[in-house]
Parts: C-alpha cells; sequence; structure tokens
C-alpha cells in the first residue's frame, strides 16, 4: 500500500533524536558525577553501559527503518543528532562551566564559612580539604577526589617551587601530603579553590 501521508509527515528532519542524545549525555553526567559519592564500582557497567547499548540499538534500528522507508531527512537527523550533542556538550567546558565548577558553586557558601570560622594564631596562610569521592576499586584505577582551598595558591606550583611552610601544613593533612605513593593533578576551578586527583599507586 503506498503511503499517502503528506511529505512534511512522513520524510522531515527532527531535532527528537538529538534531544535524545542530549538527555543520554546529561544522564551519563549525572552518573559519573555521582559514581565519586557512591562508588558504583561494577555496577557502573549496568547504570551506564546498558543505557548506552540500549540507545545505540534504538538508534540503528530507527535509521534502519528510516532508510529502507527512504526517508532520508530522517536518515540524516538520526546520523546528525550524536555530532550535535556532542558538539552542545563542549560548549559549557569551552566557557569554563565544569561540573566541578557547578558542584563548587553550590556548596562554596558553606565552604567559605568553615574557612572564616579557621583560628590562624602564627600569620600563616590558610589550608583546608573536603572529601569530593572515591571511585575505582581492587580491578580498576582508584581515584580520590579531593577539593582543597589554598590561600597561599602554592598547591599550584611544582613541588620543588612550594616553600617549606607550606609543605609542612601539608604534611598534616593526608589528602595533599603524598604518602601512601599517590600522585595526581591539580585543578585551579576558582579563587583559592582547587580539585585535587590523586591515583593511589
Amino acid at each position: 500500500m503506498t503511503d499517502t501521508r503528506p511529505l512534511a509527515k512522513q520524510d522531515r528532519y527532527t531535532f527528537f533524536y538529538t534531544f535524545l542524545t542530549c538527555g543520554l549525555l546529561l544522564y551519563e553526567a549525572l552518573i559519573l558525577s555521582y559514581d565519586r559519592l557512591i562508588n558504583f564500582y561494577f555496577f557502573l557497567i549496568i547504570v551506564l553501559g546498558l543505557p548506552e547499548l540500549l540507545f545505540a540499538v534504538y538508534l540503528l534500528v530507527r535509521l534502519g527503518v528510516n532508510a529502507y522507508r527512504k526517508n532520508w531527512r530522517r536518515v540524516a537527523s538520526i546520523l546528525a543528532a550524536p555530532v550535535i550533542a556532542w558538539t552542545l556538550s563542549f560548549l559549557p567546558g569551552c566557557m569554563g562551566i565544569t561540573p566541578d565548577l557547578i558542584q563548587l558553586e553550590i556548596c562554596k557558601s558553606s565552604y567559605l564559612k568553615e574557612v572564616d570560622e579557621m583560628k590562624i594564631t602564627d600569620g600563616s596562610t590558610r589550608m583546608k580539604v573536603w572529601n569530593w569521592g572515591v571511585t575505582g576499586g581492587a580491578a580498576a584505577p582508584n581515584l580520590t577526589y579531593t577539593l582543597a582551598y589554598d590561600e597561599s595558591d602554592q598547591i599550584a606550583l611544582k613541588p620543588t617551587q612550594r616553600s617549606p611552610e607550606w609543605k609542612r601544613k601539608a604534611a598534616e593533612i593526608e589528602k595533599l601530603d603524598g604518602e601512601h605513593n599517590m600522585v595526581g593533578t591539580v585543578q585551579h576551578l576558582e579563587g583559592h579553590f582547587y580539585l585535587v586527583t590523586q591515583y593511589l599507586g
């Protein structure tokens, strides 16, 4: 039977698949953020990998069906969806807006309150850390995330450039003293706040 529907309804470009892909990327970002707090470990394959697999199968089926029906505009909308969604997902990062920065902004007032309550008697600068979670496990890379407040900003310097006073204070904070064969990276978020990502060796 010949499809007598108007062309605009049976074959048109739609952003429906782009919206779906953006939703999946947002879901992935939320899961990865919660992974620090919950540490899904092997269950990450289920809560993250399974939805991705089902979504990929869905897109392939829709692509095949529309290609068979020669709905080329819909085929184009399916093929373009991942490209558009991935491009949009990178735009906030290009503007300096990251999930870590958003998380900091949500709780920054309470962090600053704790910093203000710190008593400094020797005239030195203030330094404080907060646990931002752990990922990985016995059979996967073990990563720890620590939010650090360093009024001197020496945490962003190379180890050889840090003052003896800074090293003394950092040695009192296990998350920053380099014990347990931990190495990692330091990312500046805002002001005197830094995200320290450490790899347990």
